[in-house]
């Protein structure tokens, strides 16, 4: 596409639309990051939850 007629229909210069498009890359990013350490997150709560009732379990004195 002609620079001219990419301005004219983005309204953008070159520099511009490559800080929206940085900017667009950086949010995407973070959104994945996020659902990452979200699942990371309830992995880890799950594991821990188990690991108490395990706790709670070996020392739940037996009854003779």
């Amino acid at each position: 596409m002609d620079k001219e007629i990419f301005e004219i229909e983005t309204g953008l210069n070159a520099n511009e639309y490559r800080e929206v498009f940085r900017q667009w890359q950086i949010k995407r990013s973070v959104a994945h990051l996020h659902e990452a350490f979200s699942k990371v997150q309830e992995i880890l709560d799950r594991f821990l939850q188990y690991n108490l009732e395990e706790l709670k379990r070996h020392n739940t004195p037996e009854e003779t």
